[in-house]
């Protein structure tokens, strides 16, 4: 009954229905930029050959949650493969209304597809790209590439950017397409960082931010959706109660711990660090016990994807502070665990991910506390009692479904979608619509 109630709401809302999506046929170089299994990765690679496993979801951990250690880089790959088999999906040009050029570019720009390493590859398959539009440019000029659009994998902000390859494609060829990335860096509120005064560090409208692959898909196997709470109204009845006399009373309903970070304590951006220790230093001081703040890396400790999913699952709120820039993949982990993000920056959320979260929706599903703040837990519990609570919960089961990517079945090759909008279809059919004030929610 619940995933029939879902595609009802898919029907009611518009998603997809009548939009036809063509997909060009570029050389598999530029479609597959991951380095291949052949080659020998380097001793200090940030990639990890099971990456590559279902479609770029990564290795399975619990089929019936749909929980995958997905890498926060896959976006493409996860996009990419889900509409080759979508029924949007059109081999005839002509009566297409949205063009997805299927090249890697984030990929290509940050990572050698020959040992792996993190480095400035400045973009060197663009120039295949670019010569391939040229040659097909017959739909490129029809609309001037505002219904063409390409998934750039990792953060707008790559310096790679500002070299002449990226530029050519970028800001050249595909000026007008639409460029989704897993984070815009440049805002029109904001000005560029330090004296950098290249057009690849300017604000860009043709830029939009698309969810961070989080580890939970849909797929054939699910058996249960993360983000949908599990309990009565009698439940909340009596949480609500409890609530009374021990903010901000989520134990009975399986959320034991108030508030949680997990995560290194040192980024590349001075003004997160300090962030970051502010808060560290007042939840290890609750003496409620209500917080907890696991450290990662050097310093810290090593947690397996599914303890650190598992304490989502039982947290209220999860700290989600900026690091080296202001959004992260943990994020969208937490909203589809059902934890509630706190955020202390503004472009976390918003001035983002309006396709998908729209700009109404942030305060509906983030708390929000002043980052220079001198009791953080205060400041939640003056600000967020259980009522509110408890809506802003049912508002991330609602619109959850869209901010995952969905898996389609590996044991056949036919036309596939969920029961439910994903990312995936939300994004092809704002495209068709062409406006980033029309976002769909149900």
């Amino acid at each position: 009954m619940f995933l029939f109630l879902l595609f009802l709401i898919f029907i009611d809302c518009g998603v997809g229905k009548g939009v036809k999506l063509y997909i060009y046929d570029l050389p598999w170089n530029t479609i597959d930029t991951w380095p291949l299994d052949s080659t020998t990765l380097a001793p200090h690679t940030i990639y990890n050959r099971q990456f590559r496993l279902n479609n770029g979801a990564g290795p399975l951990i619990d089929a019936d949650s749909g929980m995958f250690g997905t890498w926060q880089f896959s976006s493409f790959k996860l996009i990419y493969n889900r509409m080759l088999r979508s029924p949007m999906r059109t081999l005839n040009p002509d009566e297409a209304d949205v063009f997805f050029i299927p090249y890697d570019g984030g990929m290509d720009a940050t990572v050698s597809a020959w040992d792996g390493r993190l480095l400035k590859a400045r973009c060197p398959r663009s120039g295949v790209v670019a010569k391939y539009l040229h040659a097909n440019s017959t739909y490129l000029k029809r609309k001037e590439g505002r219904d063409h659009f390409i998934v750039f994998s990792v953060i707008q902000g790559v310096s790679s950017l500002s070299s002449p390859g990226c530029r050519k494609l970028y800001h050249g060829v595909c000026k007008h397409c639409r460029k989704l990335s897993i984070e815009i860096s440049y805002h029109k509120s904001s000005s560029p960082p330090g004296k950098k005064t290249s057009i690849a560090y300017l604000y860009d409208p043709s830029w939009l931010s698309i969810p961070y692959p989080s580890s939970y898909h849909f797929w054939e196997r699910s058996k249960v959706l993360p983000w949908k709470t599990l309990y009565s109204n009698t439940d909340i009845e009596a949480a609500r109660t409890h609530s009374r006399s021990n903010w901000p009373g989520q134990a009975s309903l399986g959320r034991n711990i108030t508030a949680i970070f997990v995560g290194g304590s040192h980024t590349q951006n001075d003004k997160s660090n300090a962030i970051r220790h502010r808060l560290k230093k007042q939840c290890m001081a609750d003496t409620s016990g209500s917080c907890m703040w696991i450290q990662l890396g050097k310093a810290g400790h090593r947690y397996e994807q599914q303890d650190i999913l598992s304490l989502y699952r039982r947290s209220v709120f999860c700290l989600s502070p900026p690091g080296d820039s202001p959004t992260r993949k943990g994020i969208f982990d937490a909203l589809l665990a059902g934890c509630i993000p706190v955020v202390n920056d503004p472009f976390t959320l918003g001035d983002q991910y309006t396709w998908h979260i729209s700009r109404e929706d942030v305060p509906l599903m983030s708390a929000e506390v002043d980052p220079h703040s001198l009791d953080f837990m205060a400041e939640l519990r003056s600000k967020y009692d259980f009522d509110r609570i408890v809506k802003m919960q049912k508002r991330i089961e609602q619109i959850g479904m869209q901010l995952q990517y969905s898996l389609p079945p590996a044991h056949s090759s036919g036309i596939w979608s969920p029961p439910y909008p994903d990312a995936v279809d939300l994004i092809v059919t704002q495209m068709a619509r062409k406006g980033e004030g029309t976002t769909l929610h149900s």
